[in-house]
């Protein structure tokens, strides 16, 4: 049951970004091109997602918090302000009504990022179920649980729902000259991961806030997404 579980987890990591793109250029008629920059601003963003807590580490040392503080940090930054640069060179997104290329953009960004994190995913589910002879003796004591996994895949789909929500503040920002919206998607971003990085150090046993942070993540970018569409008369809707 577990290796089910784990499987239907990297199905909808690898799975569903490919579909939801192909769906949704061709419901919108938006250009793969879209796609192509969505995967840019993230891609771009990934050397130092990487790199900066890396870094972080080695001057202040393997303390329990110095990596998730890094990575919360690095990724709210770095990851918005890809956004921000790519988005203002593109003529596309600079369009004020182009909420459509704005939301393939985003699923683009959330999109490469499961299936980038679905490699190391996978990686630990050969590892677990067919290599654990090979896995230090503190790990082969651990027994993966069902509800991981599909507690993983929800996740991620709520998850990639955010980063839609990131992409339109973003998008404000740059097609409508709304200066508060970048560097709000930065404080957003940071503060979700502090939430599910760091509360299992300073907070053990709490991980209801964590999945309450993604989930109320998922639906504010719903409802930005609705405020950003223009009216049917062509005028954008106020906020």
């Amino acid at each position: 049951m577990a290796l089910t579980a784990a499987l239907l987890q990297l199905a909808v990591m690898f799975g569903v970004p490919p579909i939801l793109w192909v769906v949704l250029t061709r419901w919108f008629n938006v250009s793969w091109r879209m796609v192509g920059l969505g995967c840019l601003t993230w891609l771009t963003a990934l050397p130092f997602i990487i790199g900066v807590p890396m870094a972080a580490t080695a001057v202040f040392g393997p303390q329990p918090l110095v990596w998730p503080v890094a990575l919360s940090l690095t990724a709210g930054i770095v990851e918005e302000t890809s956004r921000f640069l790519y988005y203002r060179r593109s003529a596309a997104l600079r369009d004020p009504n182009n909420w459509r290329g704005a939301l393939v953009a985003g699923a683009a960004h959330g999109g490469v990022e499961s299936i980038v994190l679905g490699l190391q995913t996978a990686i630990g589910v050969v590892a677990f179920f067919f290599m654990r002879d090979w896995l230090p003796a503190e790990m082969q004591a651990i027994q993966p649980e069902p509800a991981y996994f599909l507690i993983g895949a929800g996740s991620r789909l709520l998850i990639l729902v955010g980063h839609l929500g990131f992409t339109f503040l973003v998008w404000r920002a740059v097609s409508r000259g709304e200066r508060w919206a970048y560097p709000l998607a930065i404080v957003i971003h940071v503060a979700v991961d502090l939430i599910a990085f760091a509360q299992p150090i300073l907070i053990p046993g709490a991980d209801w806030m964590g999945y309450v942070a993604i989930v109320g993540l998922a639906a504010g970018s719903l409802w930005l997404i609705r405020r950003s569409r223009p009216a049917q008369r062509g005028i954008a809707m106020a906020v």
